[in-house]
């Protein structure tokens, strides 16, 4: 059985410009009321796996080469993430996002946390700035 978490970023789309242009875009709409500043953690919902099993965490991301997911934190005990990637989203009408997709191992019984975090990406592909969190609250049966 595989269970899967789908979650929007909660991102304007903004047009393919230079990274700089982008960010400083980013940050004047994110002060507008309308749509709200993005940083902090969110909670997310509950969700209960059996050892052994695998289950997908998506989160739907705007189309930008310097913005994306990226797993931050997860107990090395406990879950595995045996796969990272992108695929389109369900809706073949949505344009201009793509879906990150984290695949993990349940290894151990218990009640564990996987945080993943959204925001302007090194070279390397390491969070440089962190503009959203996300945590999902893990129990593995």
């Amino acid at each position: 059985m595989k269970l899967t978490v789908i979650l929007l970023a909660g991102m304007l789309v903004l047009p393919l410009c230079p990274q700089n242009i982008s960010e400083k875009i980013f940050d004047i709409l994110s002060r507008l009321p309308f749509i709200g500043n993005h940083s902090g953690v969110e909670m997310e919902k509950d969700f209960y796996v059996k050892t052994g099993e695998r289950f997908d965490i998506e989160l739907e991301q705007p189309l930008h080469p310097n913005y994306g997911w990226k797993c931050t934190s997860h107990d090395l005990e406990r879950v595995e993430l045996v796969e990272e990637g992108l695929r389109p989203p369900e809706d073949p009408g949505l344009m201009g996002v793509t879906v990150k997709y984290f695949t993990f191992e349940a290894l151990k019984q218990g009640n564990t946390e996987i945080m993943c975090g959204y925001g302007t990406l090194n070279p390397d592909g390491s969070l440089k700035v962190m503009r959203e969190e996300r945590v999902f609250s893990i129990e593995i049966v």
